[in-house]
């Protein structure tokens, strides 16, 4: 399965992806990517670019992500990040209102004490099902 990303990466970056990947991937620059590559890893980028890597790379599911690998030394955030880290004290994912008062109040109140608080290292992302620690 053929990996392409859309942000640079250095070459220990790009071998390390590949092999936390596993055997059956490879992962490489999307200026040398077949028009048969799988699958698209991309920073946040405007529809219109989305259109163009469509008509590009036409069988490739597009993957919208950031990136923060101090270890690694690769930082692309999104938004939603800058948000966070510019303070804002959660984010809760497109879902219908009555689950955004769900989720905001199960954490305002689980376990008796408040979840959501002034920036201070807490848990940032409501989703339960893609949790990340963006503290700030």
């Amino acid at each position: 399965m053929v990996v392409a990303t859309t942000m640079p990466l250095s070459p220990a970056a790009r071998r390390r992806l590949s092999d936390d990947f596993g055997p059956d991937y490879i992962v490489v620059d999307i200026r040398v990517a077949p028009p048969t590559t799988d699958v698209l890893l991309t920073t946040v980028i405007s529809p219109q670019l989305i259109g163009h890597l469509r008509a590009q790379f036409p069988q490739a599911r597009i993957v919208i992500t950031e990136i923060e690998d101090d270890e690694l030394d690769v930082r692309y955030p999104g938004p939603v990040s800058r948000m966070l880290a510019a303070g804002a004290s959660a984010y809760v994912p497109p879902r219908p209102i009555s689950a955004v008062a769900a989720s905001v109040k199960a954490r305002l109140t689980e376990g008796g004490r408040p979840m959501l608080a002034a920036s201070s290292g807490i848990e940032n992302e409501l989703d339960s099902g893609t949790q990340s620690q963006l503290g700030s």
